[in-house]
């Protein structure tokens, strides 16, 4: 079975999107999103496997993440505002 590149693909850009926007670690994600703690590492090229991942996988991530979404809402997470960040001393 063929792997894919996902260097070439959105995959990497829409997983980061979505770390942001629910300010999901990436380890805590790919062992939810794929079972695979180094998922994020792998497709961001920091980890042996370089950006490739099976297009099972790759449907997977997806799916995890539309569910999610349809699950908590796809809002970008809020920033926290500190005591600091509204003037207080």
């Amino acid at each position: 079975m063929a792997t894919m590149n996902v260097t070439q693909s959105p995959l990497l850009s829409e997983v980061e999107q979505f770390l942001a926007d629910t300010g999901m670690g990436a380890s805590y994600f790919g062992r939810r999103a794929a079972k695979n703690t180094e998922l994020v590492s792998r497709l961001r090229g920091e980890k042996p496997g370089r950006g490739r991942i099976w297009p099972e996988t790759e449907q997977a991530v997806r799916e995890f993440m539309a569910e999610h979404r349809r699950a908590h809402g796809s809002a970008p997470k809020a920033p926290q505002v500190t005591q600091t960040d509204r003037g207080a001393a």
